[in-house]
């Protein structure tokens, strides 16, 4: 939906913010701003956007949650049928449970160099469109 609010309700209050590619912690206001940035470039070029994740490992705990794997981000203009990837990450994400909901707590990623196939290769890939 490219909502920077939808986005910020989902990170936890001390989030930390990895750039493991620029060796960077980022503040958490820089990254909103940069996220928001990116969202307002892909509404102004009339593009549509679409993040799927593919989940490599796993492990949960009663209020905690750590995951890695691949990223892609596509876009695709409102008369395209289909989402082109604009590129892959890697990932790694802690998430906890807070008043019930689950937070981004420490958010890492870094550019990959794969291939559809090779994202692919999870038995768990979740799209959001």
């Amino acid at each position: 939906e490219l909502n920077i609010e939808k986005f910020k309700s989902i990170q936890a209050i001390d989030l930390t913010r990895v750039s493991i590619d620029r060796n960077t912690i980022q503040t958490k206001s820089a990254y909103f701003a940069e996220i928001e940035g990116f969202f307002k470039q892909i509404q102004q070029s009339k593009r549509e956007m679409n993040i799927r994740f593919s989940i490599l490992t796993s492990a949960t705990g009663n209020d905690k949650a750590y995951q890695t794997g691949y990223y892609s981000i596509g876009s695709r203009r409102s008369n395209s049928e289909s989402f082109q990837p604009m590129g892959y990450g890697y990932f790694t994400v802690v998430l906890m449970k807070k008043e019930g909901k689950w937070k981004i707590s420490v958010d890492a990623d870094k550019q990959a160099v794969i291939d559809e196939a090779e994202f692919r290769k999870s038995d768990l890939i979740y799209e959001l469109d």
